[in-house]
């Protein structure tokens, strides 16, 4: 009997631990995601099919909808760009723009003034800036 009960409690430990890591690598993910400024619905992820720098939003998309991320397709952000510096770059957009209006911000994939990137801006300062240099992938089929 005290065989029987030494190999529940091995169980359980090693059920507890794989919970344990299970949480921890949730955890993980979590903090390193990057939610989509412009669709507030997806997470932004890199395109492994592609060479770095293309970022795209993982929010389902039903064929056709005209509400889909801009997004979806991705977009080439440049080589040196990764998901924790675009984090870092809508982060200090939020706080530049907190500083002197109480708006809120709304970011677009975009091509004003000749420029092409993901810009932001606000109705009630009427500010808006370029937050990253962009080009929307074109996907054929």
């Amino acid at each position: 009997m005290d065989l029987d009960h030494q190999e529940e409690m091995k169980n359980e430990r090693m059920m507890e631990e794989q919970i344990e890591s299970f949480e921890t690598s949730c955890y993980q993910d979590m903090q390193q995601s990057v939610s989509c400024a412009l669709c507030h619905v997806g997470c932004l992820a890199m395109d492994p099919s592609t060479s770095s720098g293309n970022i795209f939003c993982q929010a389902l998309n039903v064929e056709n909808n005209a509400n889909a991320c801009k997004l979806a397709n991705g977009a080439y952000f440049g080589k040196q760009m990764t998901l924790e510096s675009l984090r870092e770059k809508l982060v200090a957009a939020y706080e530049e723009h907190s500083r002197f209006c109480p708006g809120p911000l709304q970011f677009d994939l975009a091509e004003i003034d000749g420029q092409s990137g993901m810009f932001t801006g606000c109705s009630q300062c009427r500010q808006r800036a370029l937050i990253a240099p962009a080009i929307p992938v074109q996907k054929y089929e």
